[in-house]
């Protein structure tokens, strides 16, 4: 019985110790230690049973001058689903993003698809804030959407991976996957 009671409190003493390293932010997990691995850089907006054909978004925020990667820049994005639409959860194919120390993001989802009906090309909408980051909002468009004429998509694919118009390209799994770099304008 003194075992126990031993035991208990030995147990009791650890969790309490624990709980305050957790909630006082002194427990790092290996991953923490190095920004390129935090989880909130890299985000899942559309689950794997999300119908749609998988696509992957990569980019780097960089501040006016092209080359300055920006750190901690918030990188919100929503997008419809496979059929066009937006749902009513909140947020369901949606997500935000904090930028790394190399100011990359990247978040895993469908390719979305046109409204239903409609003359706007699928895209994916960009909200971009931060410390000292005026909000910016644009779109991620696709170079093979039929809904966008050859002359948008030569005139803006000359800005490379700064367009709002990107190729995707299917990797050997089937999953698309393309880059769209930011330029912060302060």
């Amino acid at each position: 019985m003194k075992n126990h009671k031993i035991f208990f409190t030995v147990v009791s003493v650890a969790a309490a110790f624990l709980i305050i390293l957790v909630t006082s932010g002194m427990l790092i997990s290996s991953s923490d230690q190095n920004d390129n691995y935090k989880s909130d850089w890299k985000i899942t907006i559309a689950s794997g049973s999300e119908p749609g054909e998988r696509l992957i978004v990569t980019g780097q925020v960089f501040e006016s001058d092209g080359k300055t990667p920006v750190q901690d820049a918030e990188i919100f994005v929503y997008q419809t689903d496979a059929a066009g639409y937006y749902r009513d959860e909140k947020d369901r194919l949606g997500g935000t993003m904090t930028t790394n120390s190399e100011g990359r993001y990247e978040y895993h989802t469908i390719k979305p698809a046109p409204y239903p009906g409609g003359t706007n090309p699928a895209h994916v909408h960009y909200k971009v804030t931060g410390k000292n980051i005026p909000e910016q909002w644009f779109e991620l468009q696709f170079s093979d959407d039929k809904l966008l004429s050859k002359e948008q998509v030569e005139k803006e694919m000359k800005k490379n991976n700064f367009s709002q118009i990107q190729k995707t390209i299917k990797d050997l799994d089937g999953v698309l996957k393309c880059t769209m770099d930011i330029i912060i304008k302060r």
